[in-house]
């Protein structure tokens, strides 16, 4: 506080040019919530002239927002593809929750950013898949849209697009023993390496 951040209720300007304010709120430890802001030790000219009493004022303090990128994934040509943001933590707004997400693209110093539509915790951007490449995304930073408030992030996921075979149809769809099972594919001219994707519980190996 400057000491400046106050209202006066008498008729003559001037006379009292400052306060000392106070808040548990201020400390750089304090946790989200709504905390009183103290006034005292009023100074200025003809101070002497005033009985002076202090009304508390109120501080919100707000929480800061996080947000989590989608996990690394491979796709095959012209595949449907996208990166999905997943922000929390932020303030109920009238229309809910509300992120603005900022993220980079390989190693381009360019920031781009993804806004959520008000009431939705999520946001992604389509991954154009027309060509054979690794792309690389970065979040950098999340952006709580109801209160101002914004928060360094990280976090990364790489989407592999590349040529696609099929596994052969005597393991295809079928559960295999474990992880270091032996799998085969239709294989492509001029291959030379070839990276399979299992699903366990819901998580995806490669």
């Amino acid at each position: 506080f400057s000491g400046t951040e106050f209202t006066r209720d008498y008729i003559v300007a001037g006379d009292v040019i400052g306060v000392t304010l106070t808040s548990l709120g201020a400390d750089i430890s304090a946790t989200a919530g709504s905390y009183q802001i103290v006034a005292s030790d009023a100074v200025g000219t003809w101070i002497e002239n005033y009985d002076i009493s202090y009304i508390n004022g109120n501080l919100l303090v707000n929480s800061l927002p996080n947000a989590t990128i989608s996990q690394s994934t491979i796709k095959c040509l012209d595949d449907n593809a996208s990166i999905t943001f997943t922000g929390s933590n932020g303030a109920q707004g009238t229309s809910g929750v509300w992120y603005k997400f900022y993220y980079r693209i390989d190693d381009n110093p360019t920031e781009l950013s993804i806004t959520s539509v008000k009431g939705s915790s999520t946001a992604s951007v389509s991954v154009p898949t027309s060509t054979i490449r690794s792309v690389l995304y970065t979040l950098v930073r999340v952006e709580d849209l109801n209160t101002g408030c914004s928060q360094t992030q990280t976090g990364t996921s790489n989407v592999t697009i590349g040529l696609c075979t099929s596994v052969m149809l005597n393991q295809c769809g079928s559960t295999i023993s474990s992880l270091d099972a032996p799998l085969y594919c239709n294989g492509i001219p001029s291959a030379t390496d070839y990276r399979f994707k299992v699903t366990k519980d819901g998580v995806d190996y490669f």
